[in-house]
């Protein structure tokens, strides 16, 4: 890699990648865990994990694919570790709405939907947070999560019936739209 200076050693190419995707990486890594340590915890591995086998990257898919490829995989094994969920900032802190009864009902609606998120399965979670969290499309999911686009595109739609069943069931007021 290059610069307007020269060559740029291998550390200045890697700390270009990590400010280029650090952003990206601990979004996700947040939507995963909910907790900012946790993400922040699971970034660094990420990139640890990516500057590590930078060597062995063949290109064949984006360095941004590849990237979250890698952090897709280090929230899953930290998901399967069984480490307990931490606990978020309570929702009065981060929404500064008008009234306490409406922070009431969105921290209650907050936490109805991410209960619900974090009762999906696996595939269809990180699938979800990626599609709607991180706006990709379903041909990014697929080469992230190594599976064909339809089969990204049928987690999406299955974990969408499964959070609708999900959340009916705790607050049929939220399924039906009322508020």
């Amino acid at each position: 890699m290059e610069s307007e200076l020269g060559p740029l050693s291998a550390t200045d190419a890697f700390e270009t990648l990590v400010e280029t995707h650090r952003a990206k990486v601990y979004g996700l890594c947040y939507r995963y865990s909910g907790n900012p340590a946790d993400a922040e915890d699971l970034s660094q591995e990420t990139f640890l994990r990516a500057y590590r086998g930078l060597e062995a990257f063949r290109g064949d898919a984006s360095l941004s694919t590849w990237i979250y490829r890698i952090a897709v995989n280090v929230c899953l094994s930290w998901i399967s570790a069984k480490k307990p969920p931490a606990q978020e900032l309570p929702a009065d802190l981060v929404d500064r709405g008008p009234s306490a009864l409406e922070r009431l009902h969105r921290r209650q609606t907050a936490d109805t939907v991410r209960n619900a998120v974090a009762t999906l399965p696996d595939r269809q979670r990180m699938t979800l947070v990626l599609r709607i969290y991180q706006e990709l499309s379903h041909k990014e999911i697929g080469d992230i999560m190594g599976c064909p686009v339809g089969t990204a595109k049928a987690n999406f739609f299955f974990a969408l019936k499964n959070l609708k069943k999900r959340i009916g069931a705790s607050s049929p007021e939220l399924q039906e739209g009322r508020s």
